[in-house]
């Protein structure tokens, strides 16, 4: 090649693009995913070239998604030709995707890109590589980033592809164009294929490719192209400094297994930007790279977090639940997608209790981790507290029987003072009693009602005064 020619500027340009990015360690063994199109057929010989300047394993990967029938096979079979001609070892698989897709859920798109990089993965262990080489350049970057754009994506998804994904995933020809790539293969008369459906206008893509960016170039800006490959890197590294530094913030609510817990008050100290970026973090580590956690997604727990109520529940599709307390956001992993199986367990669901109690009297409740005494006191004692682990109260205002037993749904009590009663459930949540433990709660309750929220509120009804005769000392241990 000469010195200024289009190819010493389009290597210049990959190479450059290689280097920045760290994409080819010295002998590091690379599989190239070859379709047979022009991208990939193009990284094919650019790799070539440069295993001439410096000698690394190649290894030629094909995957028939059998999309096309005998184009589907003629493709593989010009790639294997290719390969043998060229002396590098080739390895295919071949998947019946359209079966595939009436079996599992999801759009074409997604099944397709599911299985070449299971096979990618299969490819890489069995012949020991350390990097996928794929071809995308940057006119699909260009189009990444306006469908990201068009379907309301955040800074994250304007950053496009990654040059370089999960240390394994290569892209040599991402600062190119596809009309530079057309050329090095014209000049180079190298052959490839042409895939039809490319021109197809039911996929988004090539709708962007064929009708918005024609539009875009001739109506608003004759270099669009050009314009967004610049800003695309320029937004990666914005992204990628706010992702640290959400990361960093996610991690310090992250629990053991798979739960975070959330401060409210540390949360609303984050700026908004990263608000979003540090739940987003948390929910992707809990479900994992199978499920894509959705904007949607993250609004809802946004909202549990930033709302005026002091509890609350919420079930994520992802297999994820979230449930307030007031100052903090217990954020669990159920395992289930799609059902309401609550992560959670409330006063329902805890193990009730009833145990009989009498007076005087000792009653364990292995279910609370407690135990009431009850104990005869002299009537004319002062009583300490209407209130708290300690209460007295008139013995001849109790209707028997007496039992100690757990919330039930519908308690109420006129606590002590009050001109009205109250659900129990308002003052276990005015005492901030987590959702989880008000089960536990122990209430001292005869045949009336309840005559003590354990810890809490003791009843009006039971009130010490001047005429009583007998009172009774009541404690939670």
């Amino acid at each position: 090649m000469k010195s200024g020619s289009p190819d010493t500027d389009f290597f210049r340009k990959v190479r450059r693009t290689v280097r920045r990015y760290g994409m080819l360690p010295p002998g590091a063994p690379v599989g190239a995913a070859v379709s047979g199109g022009p991208d990939s057929m193009a990284l094919l010989h650019v790799l070539l070239d440069f295993r001439e300047k410096s000698p690394f394993p190649l290894v030629v990967l094909h995957l028939n998604h059998g999309l096309r029938g005998a184009e589907s096979d003629g493709d593989e079979e010009f790639v294997r030709e290719r390969a043998a001609a060229l002396g590098v070892p080739f390895r295919s698989r071949k998947v019946p995707l359209p079966e595939i897709l009436r079996e599992r859920r999801g759009s074409l798109e997604e099944l397709a890109r599911e299985e070449r990089y299971r096979f990618f993965e299969d490819a890489a262990a069995a012949e020991g590589l350390s990097r996928i080489a794929l071809g995308h350049h940057g006119d699909d970057q260009v189009e990444t980033v306006l469908m990201h754009f068009l379907r309301g994506s955040g800074l994250r998804g304007l950053r496009g592809m990654e040059p370089v994904r999960d240390g394994r995933y290569v892209r040599p020809l991402i600062e190119v164009s596809r009309e530079e790539i057309l050329d090095f293969l014209d000049r180079r008369g190298i052959p490839y294929r042409t895939d039809g459906t490319n021109r197809e206008l039911q996929t988004l893509r090539n709708r962007v490719r064929h009708r918005l960016v024609p539009l875009l170039e001739e109506d608003y800006n004759a270099n669009v192209r050009e314009t967004l490959r610049r800003v695309v890197p320029v937004l990666r590294e914005e992204n990628d400094f706010l992702e640290a530094m959400a990361r960093g913030a996610a991690d310090r609510w992250r629990g053991p297994g798979e739960t975070a817990s959330v401060s409210v008050r540390e949360f609303g100290e984050l700026h908004p930007a990263l608000q979003r970026r540090a739940l987003k973090e948390i929910l992707e580590g809990l479900v994992g790279k199978d499920r894509r956690v959705l904007l949607a997604h993250v609004e809802a727990v946004l909202g549990l977090i930033r709302g005026n109520r002091p509890s609350g529940r919420l079930h994520l599709p992802l297999g994820v639940a979230a449930e307030r307390e007031y100052d903090r956001v217990r954020i669990v992993r159920t395992g289930i997608s799609g059902k309401r199986r609550d992560a959670f367990p409330g006063p329902d669901e805890e193990r009730p209790f009833r145990l009989p109690v009498t007076i005087p009297g000792v009653c364990p409740i292995p279910e609370a981790g407690r135990t009431i005494r009850l104990d005869p006191v002299p009537a004319d004692r002062e009583p300490p507290s209407s209130s708290g682990n300690v209460v007295h109260f008139d013995r001849d205002k109790v209707v028997p029987p007496l039992f100690v037993r757990s919330v039930e749904k519908g308690d109420r009590i006129r606590p002590l003072g009050c001109a009205g009663s109250r659900r129990v459930m308002d003052l276990l949540m005015d005492g901030k009693v987590p959702r989880r433990d008000r089960g536990k709660v122990p209430l001292l309750v005869d045949g009336l009602g309840v005559l003590w929220v354990a810890g809490f509120r003791l009843s009006e009804r039971v009130r010490v005064t001047t005429e009583t005769e007998r009172s009774v000392r009541a404690e939670m241990i």
